[in-house]
Protein backbone atom coordinates (compact mmCIF):
# COMPACT_ATOMS: atom_id res chain seq x y z
CA UNK A 1 0.00 0.00 0.00
CA UNK A 2 1.47 3.31 -1.10
CA UNK A 3 1.12 6.29 1.19
CA UNK A 4 1.40 9.82 -0.11
CA UNK A 5 2.89 12.75 1.68
CA UNK A 6 0.60 15.74 2.28
CA UNK A 7 2.73 17.91 -0.04
CA UNK A 8 2.15 15.48 -2.92
CA UNK A 9 -1.63 15.64 -2.49
CA UNK A 10 -1.69 19.36 -3.32
CA UNK A 11 0.68 19.18 -6.29
CA UNK A 12 -1.33 20.70 -9.15
CA UNK A 13 0.09 20.03 -12.58
CA UNK A 14 -0.27 22.20 -15.65
CA UNK A 15 -3.65 22.30 -17.34
CA UNK A 16 -5.59 22.02 -14.09
CA UNK A 17 -8.55 24.10 -12.98
CA UNK A 18 -6.82 25.53 -9.91
CA UNK A 19 -6.49 29.29 -9.67
CA UNK A 20 -4.96 31.29 -6.82
CA UNK A 21 -7.51 33.45 -5.03
CA UNK A 22 -6.18 37.02 -4.62
CA UNK A 23 -7.21 37.43 -0.98
CA UNK A 24 -5.70 40.91 -0.30
CA UNK A 25 -7.46 42.41 -3.35
CA UNK A 26 -10.70 40.64 -2.42
CA UNK A 27 -10.51 42.06 1.13
CA UNK A 28 -9.82 45.60 -0.08
CA UNK A 29 -12.77 45.53 -2.47
CA UNK A 30 -14.99 44.18 0.31
CA UNK A 31 -13.97 46.96 2.73
CA UNK A 32 -14.55 49.53 -0.03
CA UNK A 33 -18.02 48.00 -0.58
CA UNK A 34 -17.22 47.29 -4.24
CA UNK A 35 -19.00 43.93 -4.34
CA UNK A 36 -19.54 43.83 -8.10
CA UNK A 37 -15.86 44.54 -8.64
CA UNK A 38 -15.11 41.57 -6.34
CA UNK A 39 -17.24 39.32 -8.51
CA UNK A 40 -15.65 40.56 -11.74
CA UNK A 41 -12.16 40.08 -10.27
CA UNK A 42 -13.01 36.49 -9.33
CA UNK A 43 -14.26 35.90 -12.87
CA UNK A 44 -11.01 37.27 -14.34
CA UNK A 45 -8.93 35.16 -11.96
CA UNK A 46 -10.86 32.05 -12.97
CA UNK A 47 -9.69 32.60 -16.57
CA UNK A 48 -5.99 32.72 -15.65
CA UNK A 49 -3.82 30.12 -17.31
CA UNK A 50 -0.72 28.37 -16.07
CA UNK A 51 1.89 31.06 -15.24
CA UNK A 52 -0.06 33.70 -17.12
CA UNK A 53 -1.95 36.63 -15.64
CA UNK A 54 -3.32 37.89 -18.97
CA UNK A 55 -7.00 37.10 -19.62
CA UNK A 56 -9.46 38.25 -22.26
CA UNK A 57 -13.02 37.10 -21.50
CA UNK A 58 -15.78 38.99 -23.30
CA UNK A 59 -18.39 41.08 -21.51
CA UNK A 60 -21.10 38.42 -22.00
CA UNK A 61 -18.75 35.82 -20.49
CA UNK A 62 -17.96 38.07 -17.52
CA UNK A 63 -21.67 38.79 -17.04
CA UNK A 64 -22.67 35.13 -17.08
CA UNK A 65 -19.83 33.89 -14.85
CA UNK A 66 -19.80 36.71 -12.31
CA UNK A 67 -23.54 37.13 -11.95
CA UNK A 68 -23.35 40.84 -12.79
CA UNK A 69 -26.32 41.37 -15.07
CA UNK A 70 -25.64 44.76 -16.65
CA UNK A 71 -22.88 45.75 -19.14
CA UNK A 72 -22.58 49.18 -17.50
CA UNK A 73 -22.04 47.56 -14.11
CA UNK A 74 -19.32 45.34 -15.57
CA UNK A 75 -17.71 48.42 -17.12
CA UNK A 76 -17.84 50.33 -13.80
CA UNK A 77 -16.40 47.29 -11.99
CA UNK A 78 -13.50 47.08 -14.43
CA UNK A 79 -12.89 50.82 -13.98
CA UNK A 80 -12.85 50.27 -10.21
CA UNK A 81 -10.32 47.45 -10.58
CA UNK A 82 -8.13 49.74 -12.71
CA UNK A 83 -8.43 52.58 -10.13
CA UNK A 84 -7.35 50.27 -7.32
CA UNK A 85 -4.46 49.05 -9.51
CA UNK A 86 -5.53 45.40 -9.54
CA UNK A 87 -5.71 45.15 -13.35
CA UNK A 88 -4.42 46.95 -16.43
CA UNK A 89 -6.43 46.89 -19.63
CA UNK A 90 -5.24 46.93 -23.23
CA UNK A 91 -7.42 47.12 -26.32
CA UNK A 92 -6.21 45.10 -29.31
CA UNK A 93 -7.75 45.18 -32.76
CA UNK A 94 -8.16 41.81 -34.49
CA UNK A 95 -9.67 42.37 -37.88
CA UNK A 96 -12.94 44.22 -37.39
CA UNK A 97 -13.25 43.22 -33.73
CA UNK A 98 -11.59 44.84 -30.76
CA UNK A 99 -10.52 42.58 -27.90
CA UNK A 100 -9.82 43.86 -24.40
CA UNK A 101 -7.02 42.08 -22.56
CA UNK A 102 -6.87 42.31 -18.77
CA UNK A 103 -3.51 41.96 -17.02
CA UNK A 104 -3.87 41.06 -13.34
CA UNK A 105 -1.23 42.87 -11.32
CA UNK A 106 0.93 41.55 -8.49
CA UNK A 107 -0.78 43.81 -5.97
CA UNK A 108 -3.80 41.47 -6.14
CA UNK A 109 -1.77 38.98 -4.10
CA UNK A 110 0.84 41.17 -2.37
CA UNK A 111 -0.51 44.20 -0.54
CA UNK A 112 2.91 45.86 -0.34
CA UNK A 113 2.56 46.70 -4.07
CA UNK A 114 -0.89 48.29 -3.71
CA UNK A 115 -1.46 51.90 -4.67
CA UNK A 116 -2.56 54.59 -2.22
CA UNK A 117 -6.27 54.11 -2.89
CA UNK A 118 -6.11 50.39 -2.11
CA UNK A 119 -3.72 50.71 0.85
CA UNK A 120 -6.09 52.98 2.77
CA UNK A 121 -8.41 49.98 3.17
CA UNK A 122 -5.68 47.82 4.77
CA UNK A 123 -4.89 47.72 8.50
CA UNK A 124 -1.39 47.43 9.96
CA UNK A 125 -1.10 45.27 13.05
CA UNK A 126 2.70 44.87 13.33
CA UNK A 127 5.78 47.10 13.10
CA UNK A 128 9.36 46.29 12.19
CA UNK A 129 11.92 47.46 14.75
CA UNK A 130 14.72 47.76 12.17
CA UNK A 131 13.12 49.77 9.33
CA UNK A 132 10.14 51.14 11.34
CA UNK A 133 7.64 50.16 8.65
CA UNK A 134 4.10 49.23 9.56
CA UNK A 135 3.27 45.71 8.44
CA UNK A 136 0.33 43.41 8.04
CA UNK A 137 0.18 39.64 7.91
CA UNK A 138 2.16 38.21 5.05
CA UNK A 139 5.04 40.69 5.36
CA UNK A 140 6.86 38.71 8.03
CA UNK A 141 7.53 35.14 9.07
CA UNK A 142 7.92 33.33 12.39
CA UNK A 143 11.36 32.07 13.30
CA UNK A 144 11.17 30.24 16.59
CA UNK A 145 9.63 32.63 19.10
CA UNK A 146 10.34 35.76 17.05
CA UNK A 147 8.71 37.27 13.98
CA UNK A 148 11.07 38.52 11.25
CA UNK A 149 10.39 41.08 8.49
CA UNK A 150 10.90 39.65 4.98
CA UNK A 151 12.39 42.86 3.53
CA UNK A 152 15.03 43.88 6.05
CA UNK A 153 15.32 40.93 8.45
CA UNK A 154 14.39 43.04 11.47
CA UNK A 155 12.31 41.83 14.38
CA UNK A 156 8.57 42.50 14.24
CA UNK A 157 6.33 43.41 17.18
CA UNK A 158 2.54 43.56 17.30
CA UNK A 159 0.98 47.04 17.57
CA UNK A 160 -2.55 48.38 17.87
CA UNK A 161 -4.41 48.10 14.54
CA UNK A 162 -3.93 51.30 12.59
CA UNK A 163 -4.67 52.23 8.98
CA UNK A 164 -1.74 51.44 6.72
CA UNK A 165 0.16 54.65 5.92
CA UNK A 166 -0.09 55.75 2.28
CA UNK A 167 3.70 56.14 2.03
CA UNK A 168 6.20 54.58 4.38
CA UNK A 169 9.57 56.28 4.66
CA UNK A 170 12.42 53.97 5.61
CA UNK A 171 14.48 54.90 8.66
CA UNK A 172 17.59 55.45 6.51
CA UNK A 173 15.76 58.17 4.61
CA UNK A 174 14.49 59.68 7.87
CA UNK A 175 18.04 59.78 9.29
CA UNK A 176 19.36 61.38 6.08
CA UNK A 177 16.64 64.07 6.27
CA UNK A 178 17.46 64.73 9.94
CA UNK A 179 21.18 65.04 9.16
CA UNK A 180 20.43 67.50 6.33
CA UNK A 181 18.25 69.66 8.59
CA UNK A 182 20.91 69.64 11.33
CA UNK A 183 23.56 70.67 8.79
CA UNK A 184 21.34 73.52 7.54
CA UNK A 185 20.77 74.76 11.11
CA UNK A 186 24.52 74.89 11.75
CA UNK A 187 25.15 77.11 8.71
Amino acid sequence: MKTTMPSEELNFGSGNLYSALPIPAYQVLGKAKEYNAQRVLMCLVSHMGYNNRCVWPSYPTIMSESGVRNRNTVSRSISTLVEFGFIKTFHIRQGKKEITKYYLQGCCWNSSFMNEKARKHRMADHRCLACLKYLERGHFFSSGDAKVHYDCGGFVLPVKKTPMPAVQVEWRDRVAEMEESIAEERM
